[in-house]
């Protein structure tokens, strides 16, 4: 009876160190993963159950509606910048001076540009306080046609600008109510 016990101790303890064995022993993790617990950990962009798929965005954040595209973020218009973290109409804010080659009554449309944003728009701008501007693309703006105060009369407007650098090139149509019209070609330098 003694050996019958100790014969079914031994084969308890045989039994018990088999199926204690390695849990990894079959899991092979790829791409540099390691096995824990028959899981495989997977390095930073890779996933999967081996680590077999390669996802470059899974640490990439894209902000403002941005969408990342093999490990680079894809802006919306109006951001820009790694993350989308940079509102593009910030690039354009500032004031302008330079030359022109439009009069109205022998005195300059816009002998300067002050550039501000929209607080509640992403891409729209003003242009000398009131006309509004819309951001096309992460260097060009669009001024659709609106009504503008000289003072001495009121104009029509409408434009287009591009940055390069800090140099803004603007064409702007302006005309009044008489007709008389011109297309205005400003180069102009940040302040």
């Amino acid at each position: 009876m003694k050996h019958l016990l100790t014969l079914v101790a031994v084969f308890t303890f045989a039994f018990t160190i088999t199926s204690c064995g390695d849990p990894c022993k079959d899991t092979v993790c790829l791409n540099g993963g390691y096995c824990s617990l028959a899981n495989c950990v997977c390095p930073v962009n890779y996933e999967g159950a081996l680590c077999q798929i390669y996802n470059p965005c899974q640490t990439t954040q894209c902000l403002n509606n941005g969408e990342c595209v093999n490990g680079v973020c894809e802006c919306p218009t109006g951001y820009e910048g790694d993350s989308c973290h940079v509102r593009t109409t910030l690039k354009f804010v500032g004031s302008y001076s330079g030359n022109s080659d439009c009069t109205q009554d022998n005195q300059d449309v816009f002998p300067t540009f002050s550039i501000t944003q929209s607080q509640q728009t992403f891409d729209k701008l003003f242009i000398n306080g009131n006309i509004t501007a819309f951001v096309t693309n992460s260097n060009s703006f669009k001024v659709p046609s609106q009504v503008y105060d000289l003072g001495i009369k009121l104009v029509v407007v409408s434009g287009f600008g591009e940055l390069v650098n800090n140099n803004l090139n603007v064409t702007m149509s302006v005309s009044d109510s008489l007709g008389t019209g011109a297309t205005c070609n400003y180069s102009l330098s940040r302040n």
